[in-house]
């Protein structure tokens, strides 16, 4: 299947924002509505959902981190995919930056009601946001289950 039909919303690392888009252009950028009107509404309905109306006209260079990762979410959702994945997606964000982002992503999600794959090594993220959590060690699968009980099961498998 082309990338273009895929329906896959993407978050990367480093948020991977368009420098010469201004946030707005960025949220833009995977809308698939008709006309220009309509997705200009609906790149400002999802800035306005994270919070980040206040920078549409700024360019990348010109936001926090938190703005960046905000514009970068938004962005992932404004295409209406089936499915997002998140490549560690507060990484690069403060600690007191990245609490409040964790519970953005939650509401995000339950708002939207799609899957969302989280890769974190952050157990304390991993057990807030994720329902069914998956240990990798090394590439194999070392634990796989509801996030309730993984932590429990952490202390019984060696993961290095």
């Amino acid at each position: 299947m082309p990338i273009q039909h895929r329906r896959v919303g993407y978050v990367f690392q480093d948020y991977a924002l368009f420098p010469h888009f201004t946030a707005e252009q960025n949220v833009s950028y995977g809308i698939k509505e008709k006309t220009e009107a309509k997705r200009r509404e609906r790149a400002q309905e999802m800035l306005a959902l994270f919070r980040v109306e206040h920078v549409r006209h700024r360019y990348p260079q010109n936001m926090s981190g938190g703005e960046q990762q905000r514009i970068a979410l938004a962005r992932a959702l404004a295409s209406d995919p089936s499915v997002v994945l998140l490549d560690e997606p507060l990484s690069a964000v403060d600690v007191e930056t990245r609490a409040g982002l964790l519970d953005e992503v939650a509401a995000a999600q339950a708002r939207f009601g799609i899957p969302f794959v989280y890769v974190t090594h952050s157990p304390a993220e991993a057990l807030k946001i994720g329902t069914q959590v998956v240990v990798l060690d090394k590439g194999q699968v070392k634990v796989i289950g509801p996030s309730s009980a993984i932590f429990s099961q952490l202390n019984e498998v060696n993961c290095s």
